[in-house]
């Protein structure tokens, strides 16, 4: 899927105050999500893949961080 058409399907996502950073590489969106865990008070971090066509309400596939590393270093940042 062409970086347009992925940055537009997943807009919503890319705005979300929980998506802290997203990068493009070879055709899929890595973004990377936290959100407070309440009963811990720790930030929870996941790392997750989206090839382009899951639908805009999935997470995607959960990556290992050198995975995402990969895609940080290499891909287009986003956001």
């Amino acid at each position: 899927m062409e970086p347009q058409e992925i940055k537009k399907r997943y807009a919503d996502l890319l705005a979300a105050e929980s998506t802290v950073e997203a990068y493009l590489l070879d055709g899929a969106l890595y973004y990377r999500y936290e959100w407070l865990n309440e009963v811990e008070m720790m930030p929870e971090i996941v790392y997750y893949r989206l090839a382009g066509d899951e639908d805009p309400d999935t997470k995607g596939e959960i990556v290992p961080l050198g995975r995402y590393y990969k895609a940080q270093k290499n891909g287009e940042k986003v956001k």
